[in-house]
């Protein structure tokens, strides 16, 4: 897929230089001045020229499918090299993830139940906390009582009790009705009658739990062209059943949520929120939330809310894996032991019932991998954003100038060499260690263009010397 891609890139490279070079016979009045003064130019020059206008279009259409689709490519390629590299961030911090995972084994041990077993949850939650992790998530919507009645009262009292100050802060799954109606149907009628998604309502009295339990939203966004997730929603906004009239709530995401309380900035978060919540069902959210100091970007599919990936599901210091059954069978915890404490434990199911494992830019990953890459990308390179337009610009001129003084410098195979090297070596990792992002691609275009015209200049001369002997 990776080397498909790279030809796929190429051949539209191609095909702009043929259109380029096919300009001079289709605009007739000025065939002849243009081709005398192509001419004239010597290849240093023409690659300049070539340079730039592949730069222009690049500009021109940013916003364009297939730019979106190389730009991804970008991404993708440095997220596959650089996994759990910690040194792409600026930032130090000591992140560090266990996922009690209710894997395969572990739903077949436990019976194939339909709901997640409370019981079993609740004693998972209550190991976690008392390893002292850092921070508990749980990815599994316990809005519907299972199938215990006695194992729902026990998580309902545990989630009532849990209110010590020194019990680590517990983040909760809230889900949404899907919507009944389909948006693409009527678009236009759809934005007049906006209405937020209802919340789905609780087997117990949220009011009623202790106050160390935070709700967040799971929501993700794939992108079309490969059903790959790359986006997160920091923010949804929702209503609750019978409270339509109300301001509506919103709720974070578990990476926003969780950099808060790491950052001892939740009450400015839960004030921010207020703030920002729509009057009403019938209002949409904002696009921005001013939170500490930065506005953040809520737009969809913006590059703000871009999914930096690091973690696949292979263990290493960042990352632990402990199955839910053999923690729950350890009686003493002694196989916990340092794989819990001071670490933001993720509790969510990886079998398949569970529906819940996702294409990434690091292959499948299962929802609770997914919400580690998102905290960790979140916490550690916030929303990335490109290097302003004269700093593009800036790289670019130099950029172009060095590349075409090398092509005119030495013989098209090792000027080839030499730009691919420079391509692979050094646009790449520095690209992504200063700017966050996949902005390679927007270097690379112009010197790729370069080279090819090489190339087909190079294979011109040999032909034209060939005919002549």
């Amino acid at each position: 897929m990776f080397i498909k891609r790279i030809y796929q890139n190429l051949i539209r490279l191609l095909l702009i230089r043929v259109l380029f070079q096919g300009m001079s016979k289709f605009i007739k009045p000025t065939q002849q001045h243009w081709q005398t003064y192509w001419q004239k130019l010597n290849h240093f020059q023409q690659n300049i020229f070539i340079g730039c206008f592949i730069t222009l279009i690049i500009t021109l259409s940013h916003h364009s499918a297939w730019l979106q689709e190389m730009e991804n490519f970008a991404m993708d390629s440095m997220m596959q090299v650089n996994q759990s590299l910690p040194r792409l961030s600026a930032t130090q911090q000591n992140l560090q993830f266990t996922l009690l995972d209710i894997n395969e084994t572990s739903y077949r041990d436990w019976g194939e139940p339909f709901y997640t077993p409370r019981d079993k949850l609740t004693t998972l939650i209550r190991l976690a906390a008392k390893q002292q992790a850092k921070i508990i998530i749980v990815d599994i919507d316990i809005s519907h009582a299972g199938h215990q009645p006695k194992a729902d009262r026990q998580l309902e009292h545990f989630l009532r009790q849990y209110d010590d100050k020194k019990s680590p802060p517990l983040i909760l799954l809230r889900s949404f009705y899907p919507s009944l109606t389909n948006p693409l149907s009527n678009p236009t009628n759809a934005v007049k009658q906006a209405q937020l998604p209802k919340l789905r309502p609780l087997f117990f009295d949220e009011n009623r739990i202790g106050n160390r339990i935070f709700w967040a939203q799971p929501l993700f966004k794939k992108t079309n062209s490969d059903q790959q997730v790359r986006y997160w929603h920091l923010l949804k906004a929702g209503c609750k059943a019978g409270y339509e009239q109300n301001p509506a709530i919103l709720l974070p995401s578990y990476q926003l949520l969780s950099h808060a309380l790491l950052q001892n900035k939740y009450d400015k978060l839960s004030e921010a929120l207020q703030i920002a919540a729509p009057a009403d069902c019938q209002t949409l959210p904002p696009d921005t939330l001013e939170y500490s100091d930065k506005t953040l970007t809520l737009s969809s599919h913006s590059l703000g809310e871009r999914i930096i990936y690091t973690l696949t599901g292979k263990e290493t210091d960042d990352l632990q894996i402990l199955p839910a059954k053999d923690l729950l069978k350890c009686q003493n915890q002694a196989c916990a032991n340092d794989r819990i404490k001071n670490r933001i434990v993720v509790i969510a199911a990886s079998h398949a019932y569970a529906h819940d494992q996702h294409a990434t830019p690091l292959g499948q990953l299962s929802g609770g991998l997914i919400i580690i890459n998102a905290i960790k990308s979140f916490s550690l390179f916030g929303q990335i954003s490109p290097p302003s337009a004269w700093i593009k610009w800036l790289i670019e001129i130099v950029l172009i100038i060095s590349m075409a003084w090398l092509f005119s410098r030495f013989h098209s195979t090792t000027a080839t060499l030499l730009t691919g090297s420079i391509i692979m070596l050094v646009l790449m990792p520095l690209s992504f260690y200063f700017f966050k992002f996949g902005i390679w691609i927007d270097f690379a275009l112009p010197i790729l263009a370069m080279q090819l015209h090489q190339i087909f200049a190079q294979w011109e001369e040999n032909l034209r010397q060939k005919n002549e002997e």
